[in-house]
């Protein structure tokens, strides 16, 4: 999962080059609240990252879709 792999990517840059750098948190977007996978998925999340997971989380939207092509 990309989350985990980012949570791995700053602690080690974090010991190694910066020891001020840290993780704040993660950002949910594109969310469909209707979507069963999406459910399943930010549970998922909820269960590896707990409190890391910042609110609200930002649902999909056709305009943000349209915006960005």
């Amino acid at each position: 999962i990309a989350a985990d792999r980012a949570k791995r990517a700053i602690a080690e840059i974090s010991a190694k080059l910066s020891p001020r750098l840290s993780l704040y948190g993660f950002v949910v977007n594109r969310l469909r609240p209707q979507s069963h996978e999406h459910e399943y998925r930010l549970k998922e999340l909820r269960e590896m990252f707990g409190d890391l997971l910042l609110q609200p989380y930002f649902e999909e939207r056709a305009a943000v879709q349209q915006a960005t092509g």
